[in-house]
């Protein structure tokens, strides 16, 4: 199947040359099974960095030899160009497949002579790791696209918006803030220092997604004890002070409401972490297991800065590079598994009644730039007004500043309408 798959997806680029594009995004020599076919792909290859057309003449002229047959045996496959996507993602998960059977036959070699299963499994879980990543992008479209395909891509997405308006994407609960970034983006920082309430923040906007829409979503949380998370979850879906849920010290009144509230949790779609020590990998991990268990739509990571160092960044020596990494790390597989990303970071402090800024993120102002959208919570002294602060917006005006009520004895936060 997969010698087939690669025939077919050479004969799409011979058929519409346009496609090359997404080839060598998508596809190396090295995922071609057998030297004639790696032979052409470097034939099509050299023929585009130079400028020429590929056809079956030139492509079989690049090659020599006995490239007719090959280019016979590709052309007699009578593939359309909207099957070049599916066959690709056949032809990288085989490679995928052979990498991983060689990965897998030198680790049983090495376990006989390297007595440290502790290094082997580390390196078992790095290999693994990279070769999951382009597994999953079987899953996402190709992101290169030759002028040809722009145009189709483009009139078709503008007549389909055209013909059915309206709201599209994930909703925060926030009402201005949804408006303004239309729906969440690939990957958003929620900000604030210490004590502020970033947390709260996220966990508000997790209720409204996982509780009230029964968006599938995941909470990985490095920092407080599960049972910490529950009783804000608990005072933010009851309207219970936390403190009397700590301390049981609950009205009889309220306790059939309590039961109510507390139930969603049970019939809504958030799973949450508790706060052992996780690194990169392991965090990887979670995402890829949970959304192939629960289907996950959302994560959230609380928060970057406390995601367990790596040897990597026991080397690097700098947060600056370290949580850049992280960050590219996991937008980049939750956009391979179509997952959106919500990470909190930390902001240091600014001087009194002066709103979140850019500069404020500890740690990396990189992280800012590579995410699609930065929120952060800020407290006005002056006006005695809590406020959600718009510092980046990929698709849209920034800055904004959203007046919100937040009580902080329940958890609960809510725009000011």
């Amino acid at each position: 199947m997969s010698l087939e798959a690669e025939k077919i997806v050479l004969a799409c680029v011979l058929r519409e040359p346009d496609k090359r594009f997404a080839l060598f995004s998508e596809l190396s020599e090295e995922d071609f099974s057998t030297i004639s076919h790696r032979k052409v792909y470097s034939a099509m290859r050299g023929l585009s960095n130079n400028n020429e057309h590929i056809d079956s003449i030139s492509v079989s002229a690049a090659i020599g030899g006995a490239s007719n047959e090959i280019i016979d045996d590709i052309e007699a496959s009578t593939p359309t160009s909207s099957v070049f996507g599916h066959y690709a993602g056949i032809v990288r998960s085989a490679s995928c497949s052979r990498i991983l059977s060689q990965h897998l036959r030198r680790i049983t070699s090495d376990l006989e002579s390297n007595p440290n299963i502790t290094d082997v499994i580390e390196e078992l879980r790095n290999e693994v790791s990279k070769i999951a990543e382009r597994v999953y992008k079987n899953k996402r479209k190709s992101d290169v696209f030759g002028p040809g395909e722009a145009y189709k891509i483009a009139m078709q997405t503008i007549e389909e918006r055209v013909s059915n308006p309206g709201f599209r994407g994930l909703r925060t609960g926030f009402p201005t803030l949804d408006e303004v970034l239309l729906g969440l983006r690939q990957t958003t920082l929620v900000g604030g220092s210490t004590g502020m309430g970033k947390t709260a923040i996220a966990l508000n906007i997790a209720c409204n997604l996982a509780i009230r829409d029964g968006i599938p979503t995941l909470y990985i949380n490095y920092e407080m004890d599960a049972q910490d998370i529950l009783f804000r979850l608990c005072g933010i879906l009851s309207g219970i002070k936390i403190n009397d849920l700590i301390t049981g010290n609950v009205q009889k009144d309220n306790i059939p409401n309590l039961g109510k509230n507390v139930a969603k949790l049970r019939d809504g779609k958030l799973t949450i972490t508790g706060h052992a020590s996780k690194t990169l990998d392991e965090t990887i991990d979670l995402i890829y297991r949970h959304h192939a268990q629960d289907g996950i739509k959302v994560v959230f990571i609380d928060y970057i800065g406390l995601i367990a160092p790596d040897s990597l960044a026991r080397q690097e020596q700098s947060e600056y590079y370290t949580f850049s990494r992280y960050l590219k790390a996991l937008t980049d597989r939750c956009e391979d598994l179509g997952i959106k990303l919500i990470v909190l970071v930390q902001l240091n402090r600014g001087t009194d009644d002066e709103m979140p800024k850019k500069s404020n993120i500890a740690g990396s102002y990189k992280l800012m730039q590579d995410a699609d959208a930065s929120i952060a919570i800020g407290y006005s002294y002056k006006n005695d007004q809590y406020c959600l602060a718009i510092n980046k917006n990929r698709h849209g005006k920034y800055p904004v500043n959203i007046p919100i009520e937040f009580d902080k004895d329940t958890q609960r936060a809510w725009e000011v309408i």
